[in-house]
């Protein structure tokens, strides 16, 4: 049920926001940086800040679903989330990265939080 409510906010957020800001072609790592410092300071209270959590839950459900899918063997995967880690804990991880290289906030959104979770969510070698 929490699931359920957590994905219908952050879809009515999504939905909210201008189409140009949702194009995920035109997010860049400055973007996700400014949604999420917003997110950090306020929470999920506005569109903006949900954008946050949606897209960066987005990539981290997109890319474990194609894994399991698939049955990507966990050593061949880009990250490994922990079982139980939660959209708060990933937004954490995510920032930690952006912080620690503003160098690549011009590249593109996805590619930035992709580096984020790989520097912290390392696949195991089995």
């Amino acid at each position: 049920m929490r699931t359920g409510v957590l994905i219908a906010a952050i879809f009515a957020g999504v939905c909210t926001l201008p189409t140009t800001q949702a194009r995920a072609a035109n997010v860049t790592g400055n973007h996700i940086r400014q949604y999420c410092e917003l997110y950090e300071r306020e929470g999920p209270k506005s569109a903006n800040s949900m954008f946050c959590i949606a897209y960066i839950d987005g990539i981290v459900y997109g890319w474990t679903t194609v894994n399991i899918i698939n049955n990507i063997p966990n050593k061949d995967r880009f990250f490994c989330p922990p079982e139980n880690s939660t959209s708060d804990q990933n937004v954490r991880v995510v920032m930690k990265y952006i912080r620690a290289h503003p160098e690549y906030l011009h590249l593109d959104g996805a590619n930035v939080i992709v580096g984020g979770l790989q520097e912290s969510y390392i696949c195991p070698a089995k």
